[in-house]
């Protein structure tokens, strides 16, 4: 992603239109990738243990979920909301056949962008691969910022029954995108929630200066002018960039549970 303006936000640089070739993933994206679909599929083992359990209620949230397709080294590769649809299935047709009672994952997965043209291009994509009977069932495509989905969502979570299992991977193109406060909100509302939430450090540590300290932008994750200040003064430390990001990690957890 291009790095955070100074409202903490960072345009995402990628950018998907129906009709044209998607765009190429970074290699940090792959990383992050990776890792959502691998926390999908050991969130359901985990979740699956036990033998008498015959079904499980899911909600999985993609808070940013572009266009679901880019180029990688000459060859097209999923994004995450396929990539999350696939772990799924796979973790589905594992506990069909290792079940005599069999198993079913009751999933709902809602993806969320505010770019419609992203959303288009995430639509015809999933029923290119065979996902159209599930659209605006199962599936639930969004448009809109998370920030403005996030009330419907805890909502439709609410309703699903008690547990609450939900997973929201928040892979925001800033720092600032995702408030700490909604983050407390979900933790808060929601039984069984998991979040996955990326922070752009370097861009936040960069910004840091006396001129700007006081942006609106700190307000989302519940910095205050003397909060800046205090990291501003650990620029003059060696190996700064590491300390602030330890403490922003402390400061995360402890404003938000």
């Amino acid at each position: 992603p291009k790095p955070a303006a100074a409202n903490g936000r960072s345009e995402t640089g990628y950018h998907w239109k129906v009709g044209t070739e998607p765009p190429v993933l970074g290699a940090h994206s792959v990383a992050k990738h990776e890792i959502f679909e691998r926390y999908v599929r050991i969130y359901i083992d985990t979740l699956t243990k036990s033998h008498v359990q015959t079904r499980l209620n899911l909600t999985i949230v993609d808070g940013f979920c572009g266009g679901g397709r880019y180029r990688l080294d000459g060859a097209e590769v999923d994004g995450s909301p396929l990539r999350m649809l696939h772990a799924v299935e796979q973790a589905q047709r594992t506990l069909e056949e290792a079940r005599a009672r069999g198993f079913t994952i009751a999933a709902d997965f809602v993806f969320i962008d505010e770019n419609a043209e992203h959303l288009a291009y995430l639509r015809e994509l999933l029923i290119k691969r065979g996902f159209g009977d599930r659209l605006d069932k199962e599936i639930r495509l969004v448009k809109s910022t998370f920030e403005e989905a996030a009330p419907s969502v805890i909502d439709a979570i609410r309703r699903k029954g008690r547990a609450h299992r939900s997973l929201f991977f928040l892979d925001q193109y800033g720092w600032s995108d995702v408030k700490l406060a909604t983050v407390r909100k979900i933790m808060g509302e929601l039984t069984n929630p998991e979040i996955v939430l990326t922070f752009m450090v370097d861009a936040l540590a960069n910004l840091l200066c006396e001129k700007n300290s006081s942006i609106s932008a700190l307000a989302n994750i519940d910095l205050n002018r003397e909060d800046a200040r205090a990291l501003i003064a650990m620029k003059d430390n060696k190996g700064w960039k590491r300390i602030i990001q330890n403490t922003l990690y402390q400061h995360i957890q402890g404003h938000t549970g």
